[in-house]
Order: C-alpha cells, then structure tokens, then sequence
C-alpha cells in the first residue's frame, strides 16, 4: 500500500494516578504526551526507552487497542477513531502485535500445534491449516515441539510460537513488543531474524525495545522516548556519528556505542514522573538550562552540520530531528 502503515499524530493517553490522599486527590498524568509516530512499509523502526517510559502503552493506543484522550490515528491509512467496530477488528488482522510475556498469548489448555492451526484457519481459510501450521513450525524450528503443550516449552520456544502465528497471518505491520526479553544473547539474534523473515517492501516492522544493541542490530530508524515524550528520531547508521539528545547520548555511551566526553560523566538515563512542564530529562541532564526545565521542547532538525541531505529525507518520517533547547540553540 501507499502511505504509512502506522500513523499517530499529536496522541495523548493518560492514566489516573493517585495522590497523597489517595482516589480522593487522584489525577489523570498522560503515559503518552503529544507523540507523533510512522511506521512506512519496507521499513524496520526501533522505540527504544526504559521500563515505564510509555513505549508499550504508546503502541497499544496506537493500533486501537486502548482509547485515547487526544490525537490522531491511522493504520493502513484508515483512520481509526471513526472505523465501525467490525472494520476495526477486520483492519487489525493486518496489523499484528507480538505481546512482551510470550505466555499472554498462550493458552495453557492448547497444545502448539492447536495454537497454530487457530491462526492458519482464522487468517488464511482457503487454505490446508495443517500444512500451514507445520510449515511456520519449521521455518522457526519447533516443529519438533509441535504436539508439546505451553507449561512444557522454553521461554524461546514460547517466542518462537508467537512468531510461527505471526509468519501464517502474513500481517502487513508486525508490532513486537520486547521481543527478546529475558533471554540469553545467543537467542536474541535468532528470535530477531525469524521476526524479520517475512520483511519485504510491503511489510513494515515496529520493535520495542530498550535493548539498543538489538536495535542497532535489526533497525533502520529509532525513535527514542522518555516519560511519554518522544525526545529524538533518527537513522541507525547515524548513531555513531551525529549529535544526540543528551538522554540518547547517556543510553548509548550505557551500551558502549559511544564514548563518554572526556572529563565528564553522563548522566544516569532515568525515566521518572514529570514534575514540572519542561523536558523530561532535565533534572538529569548535564547541558540543561533553566527553559529546560519550564518549558517542552519540540522535535526539529539537529544542529549543523547533522541538518546536511545526508541527515534530512522529506516525506519519510526518517528526518534526524531532536527535541532539546540547548541543541536547538534557543
């Protein structure tokens, strides 16, 4: 299809919170702020953030699968909020989310092979469901698991799983939520590559993820997020050699992509309630100011020379743009 497969603009989704009087002072504090997101077909972009930074939320408001408080939303170019709720489910066989804990998707009183012959009988009918379901088992390699029942499976397998119903409903977003949580490295690659299978022009992909080495390994384009503010976007190729936001910059020298500067120690990246109107980062940030601290920043272009054609693509949501004052020059 033409156009993006995934489309936010300007989202909001809050939350009650409670306060120091408890349900009596609760509030509504917005998991997801204002955030604008694009997922193009032929494209793999990483959402990378820490634990409570908004990103699964984000993704779940996104394909309709939570209500929001403002914004709006596209999938497969169709907006979502004055869909009918039959168009809505049939819109979102195209869309598939691989769920954080494998065992959510799971039914502990079916067997693999049932889980997989449900898939191939829901989202390809005209079609053998046996053959279907014995083929994704061996393109992921539990074919010889295929009669064992989930309690009896590896958290592998269980992704593993998870895939081989994604490869069968051939969706044209695939949306992974954490996919390689919680295993061992030497899994990782494997689980990202079988996710990857189905990858052509058509098909676009969306990894959550706070693991940046799984990212740089899979992805074409990052959007970095932190307390439900998307902070910086930008190309992976363009990691090692560009200026960052200075919350990514703390996560890549973490992961050792980067170098700290010499003489002084980066920020520990922290994802935390937000207690004022600035940027989230700010009571972290070694490069802050004042304006930092009472008002948002907005997504724009890097400073020069990152502003090059190189950095800059029109109409692809792939620009290099980075939400920070300082930067900016304000």
């Amino acid at each position: 299809m033409k156009g993006p497969l995934l489309l936010v603009k300007e989202m909001v989704k809050s939350y009650h919170r409670p306060g120091l009087m408890g349900a009596l002072g609760a509030r509504r504090r917005p998991a997801v702020d204002g955030v604008t997101l694009r997922v193009d077909p032929g494209e793999v972009v990483g959402l990378i953030g820490e634990s409570g930074s908004g990103k699964t939320t984000l993704v779940k408001a996104a394909m309709g699968h939570l209500p929001i408080d403002s914004g709006q939303r596209w999938l497969m170019g169709l907006p979502l909020d004055i869909l009918r709720r039959k168009e809505h489910r049939r819109l979102r066989l195209q869309a598939q989310l691989l769920l954080q804990s494998p065992d959510a998707s799971l039914n502990p009183n079916l067997p693999v092979a049932d889980h997989l012959l449900e898939s191939a009988r829901l989202h390809r009918p005209g079609e053998n469901p046996m053959d279907l379901a014995r083929e994704a088992a061996d393109k992921v390699g539990i074919l010889h698991r295929f009669r064992a029942w989930p309690h009896q499976l590896s958290g592998g397998e269980k992704r593993r799983v998870g895939i081989a119903r994604l490869l069968i409903a051939q969706p044209l977003l695939m949306v992974a939520d954490e996919p390689t949580a919680g295993l061992d490295a030497s899994l990782k690659a494997d689980i990202v590559d079988l996710l990857l299978q189905a990858h052509d022009e058509h098909v676009g992909h969306l990894i959550i993820s706070h693991d940046l080495d799984l990212v740089g390994y899979s992805c074409d384009r990052m959007v970095v997020i932190n307390s439900g503010i998307v902070l910086e976007e930008t190309r992976v190729r363009d990691l090692a050699s560009t200026a960052h936001h200075p919350y990514t910059s703390s996560l890549l020298q973490a992961a050792g992509i980067l170098d700290a500067p010499l003489g002084r120690t980066s920020a520990r990246p922290a994802t935390v309630a937000r207690v004022h109107s600035g940027c989230p980062f700010a009571p972290f940030c070694p490069i802050a100011i004042p304006l930092c601290h009472r008002e948002r920043p907005l997504l724009g272009p890097p400073p020069s020379p990152s502003t090059s054609s190189s950095h800059h693509s029109t109409g692809s949501g792939k620009a290099h743009r980075i939400a920070c004052h300082v930067m900016a020059g304000v």
